[in-house]
């Protein structure tokens, strides 16, 4: 990738020169997909809980429900 810099005062502009995808970049990347895949792993877990949760948060929204009719 070129990156230009403006003229400053009397001195004319620069450039720099960077490669684009070098292998730190590269390397960066692979990391990132292997940490997003550990935690698509345990998508399956978190699913389940989720599903106690609600079940368990259906039945108590079941107990009020009678406590308030016995009133």
């Amino acid at each position: 990738m070129l990156t230009l810099h403006g003229p400053t005062g009397s001195s004319p502009g620069k450039w720099t020169l960077s490669r684009v995808g070098t292998a730190e970049e590269r390397m960066s990347v692979h990391n990132e997909i292997r940490a997003l895949e550990e935690k698509l792993k345990g998508v399956d877990g978190w699913e389940t809980r989720v599903k106690e949760l609600h079940e368990l948060l259906s039945v108590q929204e079941g107990v009020g429900e009678e406590r308030e009719k016995e009133k």
